[in-house]
């Protein structure tokens, strides 16, 4: 099974509180996931496909002048480990649920090693997994308003939001992480909040940012079509 139970009200299958970050920096490609999971969780089931060689096949996308067109990467699910558990992606449940790890080791494989995956922008990471356009927006350009009411639509459409952070020490941000892609999952309207969910947490890991923090801390926000 490389998707877990059902458990703590969550259906069985990807969800978006699966995806925890491992000792690389791929934030911008786990945070895309999570919000691909939460958004579309059947498009992470059509993602993975399992082989009767104990292999996986995971399909990715590729823009070109034909546009978008699939690029598919076979690996299996062995994982670098350390004292039993995965050193990178993983979810909390542990042996039980490998779909993170399988999307990110074909990602390394098909960019060159785990090394090579270090940093990214969660903009591409998007449009690889879902092969639709995504598009960019800057805070710092927008009032807060504009903010709350492009993710509030975003979110209550089905498209999956991700937002990065500056290069601000910890402490400038109210303690958001700097240079880190999170998940955008609601925007709470009557508190003018944002909810993040940061990859590098265990369980939930969310984090009620209000709108004046998010427009100063968060540099993108990156919104697919899909």
């Amino acid at each position: 099974m490389y998707y877990g139970p059902a458990s703590d009200g969550e259906a069985a299958g990807p969800h978006h509180n699966d995806v925890r970050q491992g000792q690389i920096g791929d934030c911008f490609l786990l945070s895309s996931l999570s919000a691909v999971a939460m958004s579309d969780p059947d498009r992470i089931r059509q993602m993975i496909q399992p082989l009767s060689d104990n292999r996986f096949r995971v399909r990715f996308w590729v823009l070109n002048e034909r546009g978008f067109v699939h690029h598919d990467e076979f690996v299996t699910a062995a994982f670098p480990t350390r004292h039993g558990n995965p050193v990178y992606g993983q979810s909390d449940d542990g042996p039980i649920e490998i779909w993170v790890s399988v999307v990110e080791r074909a990602y390394a494989q098909w960019g060159g090693g785990y090394g090579e995956i270090e940093g990214g922008h969660a903009r591409f990471a998007l449009e690889e997994i879902t092969g639709i356009r995504a598009t960019d927006y800057a805070p710092a350009n927008m009032t807060e308003e504009q903010i709350l009411v492009l993710i509030d639509e975003a979110i209550g459409a089905g498209h999956p939001v991700v937002a990065g952070t500056g290069t601000e020490t910890s402490e400038e941000l109210d303690q958001l992480s700097p240079s880190h892609a999170y998940s955008v999952i609601r925007v709470e309207p009557s508190a003018r909040t944002v909810i993040v969910r940061n990859p590098h947490l265990s369980a939930r890991g969310e984090q009620s940012v209000p709108i004046a923090t998010f427009r100063r801390a968060f540099t993108s926000i990156s919104q697919s079509h899909a």
